[in-house]
Formats: C-alpha cells, structure tokens, sequence
C-alpha cells in the first residue's frame, strides 16, 4: 500500500487527516509531514464521496490565499485553519475532511468532548479490547499500538555500555548524548507518565541532569544515531526503529525488564463530515483485519487485534510487558504538568 494513499500527520498530537478520493499534495515539515489527499470535484453520483467547496468540519473559517508550497511565495499565506467548533487545525478550504487520526488520547477525549467525532459502532468494533474504544462506543478507536523503549548505536556504543534498564540513562556516561522527543508528543508523555510512579519524580531531576536534547520526529531522533551526534534515544518508538533497521541502519533496541510506556494512534469521524457513508465504510475496512495488515505493512504499527500479525522484523505485542495507562481521563489532566516539566528538563523552559 502506498502511503500516499494515506492520510498524514500534522501539527500536536500527529494529527492525521482523510479526505475524499483525488490527487495528493506532500510536504515534510519535521514536525509531522503532511500528506493529504485532496478531493476531487463532485460529479453529482449520489452517495460518492466528493469534495465540497466550502469547509466542511465545524464550518473552518479562512480568509486571505490559501497555502503555498513555493519555497520563494511571498505575501501573507494560510496554512492549516483552526475550526471554529472544536478549536484544532486543519487543512484549507477545499479540503474534505472525513475521518481524524489522533496519537495523544488526551488530545482524544478533549476533541470528543468538544463534539469532535460523530458516533459510529463499526462491526469491526468487536474485535477490539473495551480499553481500545471510547466510552460510549463509536466515537473513536484504537487503529495501532506505539511503544516507546531505548535505543542506541552499537557501533557507536558498546552492547556492553548500553542502557539495559531505564535507570541506566542517567549514567555519567551518557550526558549530552541522549535525546528525546519534544512535550507535545503522546508517546513521551506516555513514556512519562508510565514510569513517573515507578522510578519516582527524583528520576526525571537526575535525568533532566543529563542534558537531553529534544526533536519533533522520530527520523531527526534515529538520523542523529545513525550519525553519531547522539549515543541514545530516551521513549524510543519502536516502529521508527523498525523502519530503519529495514534500511540497514546500524541500530539496536532495549526493552527494559520493567516494561515500556505505550500509547494509541486512535480514529473516528469527524462530526458535520459530509459523507458519513463514505467515512464509515472506511472505518469498516481500516479496522478489519485487511485494513489493519495494510497499516502494518504500510507504517510498521501494531494492530491492537489479536487476530492481525505483526509487522515484518518486529516483536509481536504478546511478548512486550507493555505499560498502558489506566486512567485517561487523568492522563489528559496531567498534560500541562508534563510539558512543563518536559521544557524544564530539555532547556526549552527556565
């Protein structure tokens, strides 16, 4: 499956987007690149799944040209505009949007609170754990499961060196060589909050000790092993490991005794989407289990189904001591707590 064919990530909380059927435009950005499909005009068919001309989520408002991608475009442009009934951004006029991907459940259950999503209970939905659906069901479900452990270089840093648990990272050793992601990415919140009550709030002191450095994306983390700029990566994502080493990277993977952090990418429909049909057959397929291996095999990411194999080269999640949180509706409310104390410890607050 192309990944052109996809939806993409951008802004907080890698917010992916699906539009109706039609060409696409890319653009890497470091901070989630975008890749949106854009709808083609409506040929009148009933029930096709075509473009509107207006905004379609929340009624987006936009004034003045639209975004370009010339690197030389003067002129004031716009990018992703806010939706005035849920307050995030999406892509300019023109562009239907029909289903929303979300990394950060905090950023979840904020967006369904704000009457985001639209209920839809997929028959796929049986498949899937009740700690994998919102509550009530049809609002939002896990597509895939993100795990965060360590990695390093082992042409770079000795498997005898390496960090075989969590408190290894604040070696000595290590200092101004460890990075990790920035405060507005689920999965080192995850990572956070996960060990938080297992290694204490000490830990994180000890560790904002050893200087770490913080990045948007995965690719910028492992580049930097790869070239040896840094020793470590802190709340490594596994997929993004998988995916180099699939290029031959010279990288390796720790999964500490004590288990590693995980999240969800979740979806759901966005509400006031103009083809709801469209959206929900979408949704039966990307939660069945063709759907899932295409996602698998596409972006190297665990299905939470049981029944969907594992992407190619990986540990399957039945072998993983995965820590989950319990409680999301606390994870949401500890979101301003972390990424005060995640810029403290990576210099981007005093």
């Amino acid at each position: 499956m192309r990944k052109s064919g996809w939806v993409a990530a951008a802004g907080l909380g890698s917010l992916l987007l699906l539009t109706a059927c039609g060409g696409s435009s890319t653009s890497n950005t470091g901070l989630g690149s975008t890749t949106a499909a854009t709808a083609a005009p409506s040929t009148g068919a009933a029930g096709s799944a075509t473009a509107a001309p207006s905004p379609t989520v929340g009624q987006t408002a936009t004034t003045g040209p639209t975004h370009s991608s010339s690197p030389h475009a003067t002129g004031p442009t716009a990018g992703p505009q806010p939706s005035s009934k849920v307050g995030v951004s999406f892509p300019p006029v023109g562009t239907t949007i029909m289903v929303v991907q979300k990394s950060d459940l905090g950023f979840v259950l904020d967006f369904q609170k704000r009457g985001g999503y639209v209920q839809y209970v997929s028959p796929e939905m049986a498949a899937y754990k009740p700690d994998y659906k919102s509550q009530p069901e049809g609002f939002w479900t896990w597509g895939s499961v993100i795990m965060g452990g360590i990695a390093y270089n082992p042409k770079n840093l000795a498997a005898a060196d390496a960090p075989k648990k969590w408190e290894d990272l604040l070696d000595p050793k290590l200092k101004d060589g460890i990075n990790v992601k920035v405060s507005n990415s689920g999965l080192q919140h995850g990572v956070w909050y996960m060990l938080k009550p297992i290694l204490g709030m000490d830990y994180f002191k000890k560790f904002g000790e050893q200087k770490p450095r913080a990045f948007d994306s995965y690719v910028q983390q492992y580049g930097r092993l790869v070239d040896g700029q840094d020793k470590v990566i802190m709340g490594a994502q596994y997929s993004g490991y998988i995916e180099f080493i699939a290029k031959g990277a010279p990288l390796a993977f720790v999964f500490p005794e004590t288990g590693v952090p995980a999240v969800s990418e979740t979806y759901g429909i966005v509400a006031d989407d103009p083809h709801p049909n469209a959206a929900q057959l979408y949704m039966d397929w990307f939660l069945s289990p063709i759907g899932q291996q295409a996602l698998a095999e596409a972006l190297l990411l665990h299905s939470p189904r049981t029944d969907v194999a594992a992407p190619a080269g990986s540990v399957p999640l039945k072998d993983m001591k995965l820590l989950i949180p319990a409680d999301w509706n606390d994870f949401e409310k500890d979101r301003a707590a972390f990424a005060k104390e995640w810029d403290r410890i990576v210099g981007a607050r005093r």
